[in-house]
Parts: C-alpha cells; sequence; structure tokens
C-alpha cells in the first residue's frame, strides 16, 4: 500500500551500492560489448531491489544520457539496460512516455565512421526495449502509445538495411500485437510481416510495403513519408535504389502521388547533396518507366522540367565519382523520357532557369537536343558495359523522336564513325549497341 511504499522510499541505500551502481552506469557505456551486456543485466537485477525512488533515479539518469550520447556504444548499452530494467518492472508508468521518444530515434540510428557504418547493433537493441515493453506492460499502460510504436517497428520491418534487425523488429511486433490493443489490421501484419518474408530487402521495399500500405491508411502515409524523405536520400546506395522502386510502385497503384511526389523530386535532382540528387534521380527514373501511359497527365505537367536536367548538370561541370554516379542515374531515366514523353526540341534554356541573373554562357545556348546528343555520344565510349549499354538505349529512343529523315541522317552518321580506322574499340563497341 502507499504506507509501505513510503517506506521503501525512505530507506536509505548504503554508500557501497552507490559506488557499484555507478560502476555499472560507466560499463553500459564501454566499447566492449560483453561489458555493456553484463553491465545492463546487473544493473537492472540491482535496481529491483533498489528503493523505488532511487531506481527512478537510475532510469532516468540513462534517459537523460541519450540526449547527449554519440557514440553507439553508449546507445547501444543504454538500450540493453531500459530493456533489462522493462523486464525487472523498474521502469514507472510515468516514464514511459519519455522512453519511446529515446528508442524510437535509437530505431533510426545509423552513422558512418571512414568508410564503415555503425548502428546496427544500436537498432537491434531497439528492438529488444519494445520487445521489453509489450511483455512487460499492461494495455492500459501503453495504450497511448502502442500505435506509435507499431508504425515504428513496421518501418524497420519493412527498410532497415541489415536483416537481422528488419527480424528483430519484426518479432517486437508481433509482440506488441499479441499483448496489447490498438494495433490496427494487427492479424493481417502478422501474416504480411514474418520472420522469412522481411528477410528480402527488395521485395519489403516493393510488394510487401504496398500491402502493409493496403492495410490502413496511416500506415500509407507513413511509409510514403519514410521512403521520401529518408531512404531516398540513403548514404548507401542501394537502399537508394530500392527506395526509389518503393516510390515507383506506389505511383503505380495511386496515381495521386505522382503530382504529390514530383515537385519534391525535381527540387532534390537539383540538390547540392549527391545522396538526395542521385535517390530523385533514381525514384523519376523508376516513376518515368513504371507507371503506365495513362497515368502520364501529372508528369506531363513537369516535362520542361525532366527536359532540363541533364544540361543543367552538365553546366555544372561535375568530376569524378559524383559524375559517375549522377551519370548512371541519367542513363536509367533517359530512355523511358524519350519513349514516353517524346522529343525535346522545342525547349530553349532561359536565364530563369538558372536564377535569372546571369547571361547564359555559350555552352548552354545550344539547342537541348544538341546536348543529349553529345552528351549520350559520350557515354557511348565509355569503357564500362553498363554505361554504355544505358546509353546505347537511350540514344536510340532519342533518335525514336525525330522525324524519319531526320532518323537515317544520325544513322549514316554513326555509321561512317563507326567505319573510322582510328576509331576506339570501346566507342567502336558503343556505337554497334
Amino acid at each position: 500500500d502507499d504506507d509501505d511504499d513510503d517506506d521503501d522510499d525512505d530507506e536509505e541505500v548504503p554508500e557501497a551500492v552507490d559506488d557499484i551502481v555507478d560502476l555499472l552506469l560507466r560499463g553500459i557505456k564501454d566499447r566492449d560489448t560483453m561489458v555493456r551486456w553484463s553491465s545492463a543485466k546487473g544493473l537492472a537485477r540491482i535496481s529491483r531491489r533498489l528503493p523505488r525512488v532511487f531506481a527512478s533515479d537510475v532510469v532516468d539518469t540513462i534517459l537523460e544520457g541519450l540526449g547527449t550520447y554519440d557514440s553507439d556504444a553508449e546507445w547501444n548499452g543504454a538500450c540493453l539496460a531500459v530493456a533489462e530494467m522493462c523486464r525487472m518492472c523498474v521502469l514507472l508508468p510515468p516514464q514511459i512516455p519519455k522512453a519511446v521518444t529515446c528508442f524510437t530515434r535509437a530505431l533510426r540510428f545509423d552513422k558512418l565512421e571512414g568508410n564503415r557504418n555503425v548502428g546496427s547493433h544500436v537498432r537491434d537493441a531497439a528492438c529488444y526495449v519494445f520487445w521489453a515493453f509489450s511483455r512487460t506492460y499492461e494495455r492500459r499502460v501503453l495504450a497511448e502509445h502502442t500505435s506509435q510504436i507499431a508504425t515504428e517497428l513496421i518501418l524497420a520491418s519493412l527498410f532497415d538495411r541489415e536483416v537481422n534487425v528488419r527480424r528483430a523488429a519484426n518479432a517486437a511486433l508481433q509482440e506488441l500485437i499479441g499483448r496489447q490493443e490498438g494495433v490496427i489490421g494487427g492479424i493481417p501484419l502478422i501474416q504480411t510481416l514474418n520472420f522469412h518474408s522481411v528477410g528480402n530487402l527488395s521485395q519489403c521495399f516493393s510488394s510487401l510495403a504496398l500491402q502493409v500500405g493496403r492495410i490502413d491508411e496511416s500506415y500509407e502515409k507513413a511509409i510514403v513519408k519514410e521512403l521520401i524523405t529518408c531512404k531516398l536520400m540513403h548514404w548507401d546506395t542501394t537502399i537508394r535504389d530500392h527506395a526509389s522502386s518503393g516510390i515507383a510502385s506506389f505511383c503505380s497503384q495511386y496515381s495521386n502521388y505522382i503530382e504529390t511526389l514530383l515537385p519534391d523530386l525535381l527540387r532534390l535532382a537539383s540538390s547540392k547533396r549527391i545522396a538526395e540528387r542521385h535517390g530523385a534521380l533514381l525514384a523519376i527514373s523508376s516513376i518515368l518507366s513504371d507507371v503506365s501511359i495513362s497515368a502520364f497527365d501529372p508528369i506531363r505537367k513537369h516535362y520542361r522540367e525532366l527536359a532540363l536536367l541533364l544540361p543543367i548538370f552538365l553546366a555544372q561541370k561535375l568530376r569524378g565519382n559524383t559524375a559517375g554516379l549522377l551519370r548512371d542515374a541519367f542513363l536509367r531515366m533517359l530512355e523511358p523520357f524519350f519513349l514516353k514523353l517524346g522529343n525535346v526540341s522545342n525547349i530553349t534554356i532561359r536565364k530563369e532557369d538558372f536564377g535569372g541573373t546571369t547571361v547564359l554562357p555559350p555552352f548552354l545556348r545550344k539547342k537541348v537536343t544538341d546536348h543529349y546528343i553529345s552528351y549520350l555520344f559520350e557515354c557511348l565510349g565509355h569503357p564500362r558495359d553498363e554505361v554504355h549499354i544505358l546509353a546505347g538505349r537511350a540514344y536510340a529512343a532519342l533518335l525514336s523522336t525525330f522525324p524519319q529523315e531526320e532518323v537515317a541522317k544520325k544513322v549514316e552518321e554513326l555509321i561512317s564513325l563507326f567505319t573510322k580506322p582510328n576509331v576506339s574499340p570501346f566507342i567502336a563497341r558503343g556505337l554497334s549497341r
């Protein structure tokens, strides 16, 4: 009763215990995983036997520290400690809102350190926290947070880069659905997201994301938002590629997303951040490829902006890996662009396209079509197979938009170049495509 609780709170804690708790709090930040794991277990077991006020202070110390932690080891240790404390019923209901906020951030922890990334063990431990929440607390205690937790776990189950994290999030989601109330479409979610289905990353971004989106509109909106604001600009190019396919799948099924998302994608396609720019170009390419011609009306409204993406990119004269990355994305976009939207001969470049404050350099006074022809011809001579294959397809699609007599003239020009005695083998191979 309340008197017993007051007596418990007034109980004195030996100074030696205070020192041990302090030692364990330092232990959950250690660089060694086994030290963090052992410290988390020890801290939970000791806190369970401490007066409630003292134990609550230990939890508050960990949660407040998360706001200042930068190291993956500190985040991982904090997640493990709080998960173990949940299992021991040390984390009190009034502390749950702050804990949910902190550990939804942990579910997205992903950092690059040099040429490696860290964070998968943090996200895995965050899933353990939510699994422990579901098992420990009564439904009335967790009711107001159930929907938020479910949405975050769905996004992690679908889109996390690591298969072990996707499966951990899926296990936590199943525990939440089984033990708590308020998860919309619980049974269909369990049937759609399971141990085996979340193992295939490509399937997660395309078919599974669509299936989950059909269960409820709130899931659909959360998935599309996650794709466009996070995964499309992920540091990993593979994730950006999968995200572009996911966006195209939603645009194919729900044409209203084309009108909503295309302006944002065009804005990102001119971004100074290469990841954003590359992801946007991949998404535009996938939309142009996957969306049926009958749903192209919203895209035609942005025809001019799409046509000027390449000349603006060429005007910036980027070099190295950056130019190569964007080149591949452009080449993927050009074939469906020409086949479905037609020629660009009626497009002219204006000063307004570059802010309207400068005089156009001679380079940009050429016809837009000439920019495409010269760029594609340059790509035809590239040593990489993938580049000149894509360039060949795009060049053929561009020629299909020309009048018949002009096509014959261009083909003759290509044949004359191909038969030159000193032609580069790379160019010859590209021209033969």
